[in-house]
């Protein structure tokens, strides 16, 4: 009897590649490709949904704090695995990865490490056991390690075919601003090109000097602010995108994130909000600091983080979360009045039967008390019993706060949106 083969299309060339059970990738026979297989629709679970997440954030948080302060060094892969979690993001398609490598930092001697980051399939067999990678470790801790990509003969880091050709598109910009205006040099690393007229609608730009390339967004209305990046090293091609230059709108936002690419995204297209805020005490000095993350999903499922180094976050994540509650919040509103079940990641609210909280449903009856604390949704019962739930991993946590009733202290970083 044959045996069954499930057939999946290699990402490379499109040609189509079969899985024997149990078989997790498989070589392309037509372009050499390693293959992974992606998850059935349908297949993970909610849990396996926050869990993998959990990975994913935790491996994108290390990578922006060794940006930091991490030293650089050598290093080569001992093994490496792909995970069975993927994430669409703005270059594509891409899986987690669980690399061992064999750190080589100069002048002290070579230690192991663990380490796991998003890398594009298109380029899954190009980390193989061997490869040589430039990373970032934590001189303290050698437990921590974040790769910044592939490390070339000359000791940089290996950039993809779309980051070389994004670097010459911004050269010739470049070069091509610096003709026509020989008195008015572009600024150095950024893509400029001639500013077009002012739009006629709406007042023009309110007098805002918009970074090159954004006075061609002409679908959101006018800017109300820009956003410039704060010049942190961010990670070119790894983990979640992180914006590096934002402008808000009057109906959206549009920012660059991996690449010169604008993206434009209507306040009405974000689906949800997460907030990551964290506060480290004991810092040099005996104070403490504090790490604010936001990311943005996109109703098509792409993801997008602000993070600390966007100039004038706080204000930003405001203003976004007051024009995309004001959409979101009416219709949630209304379904849970008609008593239907609202999900928000880890808890779903429903208003005659009460709060579910990781699978298990409390009455609102048998809870005593529901706060936000210390990064943390709290559930007190009135047995005594205490549940939490992260609030990074809520999303639109505002929302379903003013659902429930529960007030946000306005020191917790959130901000008042109605």
């Amino acid at each position: 009897q044959a045996m069954a083969v499930e057939a999946q299309v290699c990402p490379q060339c499109g040609a189509a590649v079969q899985f024997a059970p149990g078989q997790t990738e498989v070589v392309c026979g037509h372009c050499g490709t390693t293959v992974v297989k992606a998850a059935a629709p349908g297949a993970a679970t909610v849990a396996k949904e926050l869990a993998d997440e959990k990975l994913i954030q935790a491996a994108v948080a290390l990578d922006h704090s060794l940006a930091g302060h991490g030293q650089r060094a050598a290093a080569k892969i001992v093994t490496a695995q792909p995970m069975d979690i993927f994430r669409p993001t703005l270059e594509g398609r891409a899986v987690l990865m669980s690399f061992a490598v064999e750190v080589q930092p100069d002048g002290q001697p070579p230690f192991t490490a663990d380490t796991k980051v998003l890398v594009g399939l298109n380029a899954v067999d190009k980390y193989r056991a061997g490869t040589l990678l430039n990373v970032l470790f934590d001189p303290q801790r050698h437990d921590r390690v974040a790769v910044e990509g592939r490390r070339g003969s000359d000791g940089n880091t290996v950039r993809s075919p779309e980051q070389r050709r994004a670097d010459h598109a911004a050269k010739e910009k470049k070069k091509e601003w610096e003709q026509a205006h020989p008195q008015h040099p572009a600024p150095a690393g950024q893509p400029a090109a001639p500013a077009p007229l002012a739009p006629a609608w709406g007042g023009g730009q309110h007098g805002l000097a918009l970074p090159a390339g954004f006075d061609a967004v002409t679908s959101l209305g006018p800017a109300a602010a820009v956003h410039a990046h704060l010049g942190l090293r961010l990670p070119f091609g790894f983990g979640t995108p992180r914006a590096s230059e934002l402008v808000r709108y009057h109906d959206g936002v549009a920012f660059r994130a991996h690449g010169a690419e604008i993206h434009t995204w209507r306040w009405e297209a974000i689906a949800a909000i997460q907030s990551n805020v964290t506060v480290h005490t004991g810092v040099q000095g005996g104070g403490h600091m504090t790490e604010q993350q936001y990311p943005l999903t996109h109703s098509s499922g792409e993801v997008v983080i602000l993070d600390d180094s966007v100039q004038d976050l706080g204000t930003l994540i405001v203003a976004i979360k007051q024009a995309v509650y004001s959409r979101l919040a009416p219709p949630l509103l209304q379904r849970y009045q008609a008593n239907e079940s609202l999900a928000f990641g880890p808890v779903t609210v429903q208003r005659e039967h009460g709060l579910q909280l990781d699978g298990k449903t409390y009455a609102w009856n048998a809870i005593q008390d529901i706060k936000v604390d210390d990064g943390r949704l709290k559930l007190a019962l009135g047995t005594g019993q205490k549940h939490e739930a992260h609030v990074s991993a809520i999303p639109n946590i505002e929302v379903l706060c003013q659902l429930i009733g529960v007030k946000l202290e306005s020191s917790f970083g959130l901000g008042h949106w109605v």
